[in-house]
């Protein structure tokens, strides 16, 4: 068998080495905010837990009262350039949020409905429950709806906010 050059087996190994790793990165990503926005971005686990948290006690699937901590959607996608408050008029009222999951379910949410200076419900994907990190089977993701009487919008293992203009 001919023997290669180390010169070449060096220049190969830089080669490889040089290439992007988007494995590495997809295993990273906890989160995708994409669609209609002018600041897509991903983030991490490590990421997620450094943005500011907020803290809401609601009844769960498992009926069981617990407090959830974890993002407002809201400043989520407000970090995508997505407009609230008083900016949240014409056009801007006709934009939607689908929520997607690992397992392909999804769950749609108005921007307008997210937004505080519109409504008092709080919806946050939470990373929490009960001060420990949400359960595998929930997450490391889930969406909290406060308001919502029933749970067909509390996306478990949710990996995607993909705003979309109607």
């Amino acid at each position: 068998m001919p023997r290669i050059p180390q010169r070449i087996l060096v220049l190969a190994v830089l080669c490889l080495a040089a290439l992007p790793q988007p494995v590495r990165a997809q295993q990273d990503t906890v989160l995708t905010v994409t669609g209609d926005v002018e600041h897509p971005y991903v983030l991490s686990a490590a990421e997620f837990a450094k943005l500011p948290h907020t803290t809401v006690q609601a009844e769960g699937h498992d009926a069981k009262v617990s407090k959830f901590d974890g993002v407002l959607v809201a400043d989520l996608l407000r970090k995508a350039g997505v407009k609230f408050g008083g900016e949240m008029r014409g056009e801007r009222v006709a934009f939607a949020v689908v929520v997607g999951a690992a397992d392909g379910y999804r769950a749609v949410f108005s921007v307008a409905e997210l937004d505080s200076a519109m409504s008092d419900r709080t919806i946050l994907l939470s990373d929490r429950r009960d001060g420990a990190p949400t359960a595998a089977s929930d997450g490391p993701l889930r969406i909290v709806a406060t308001g919502d009487k029933r749970y067909a919008r509390w996306v478990r293992q949710a990996t995607t906010l993909t705003v979309r203009k109607l």
